[in-house]
């Protein structure tokens, strides 16, 4: 797995779907409990590994900053029928 910044895709079945962020393209897997906090669909994390395993810390801020961007980019498509 790439060290980098992912954006939580979906989680199926206790899988989460990670795009790597530098063209979201790329797509890597990891089963939900790898994640030592919780996660949730459209959840901005940094990821990396040692010989322990799995480490991610999660960007609250930026993760609440696209959520609003795409809200506005909503609203102005509405606003424009």
């Amino acid at each position: 797995m790439r060290e980098g910044k992912y954006t939580i895709d979906s989680i199926e079945n206790g899988i989460a779907k990670l795009l790597f962020q530098k063209d979201e393209t790329i797509e890597e897997y990891l089963r939900e409990e790898e994640f030592a906090h919780q996660i949730y669909q459209g959840l901005v994390v940094h990821v990396s590994q040692d010989d322990n395993g799995i480490i991610s810390k999660p960007f609250y801020e930026e993760t609440q900053e696209r959520q609003e961007y795409a809200r506005n980019l909503m609203e102005k498509l509405k606003r424009k029928k």
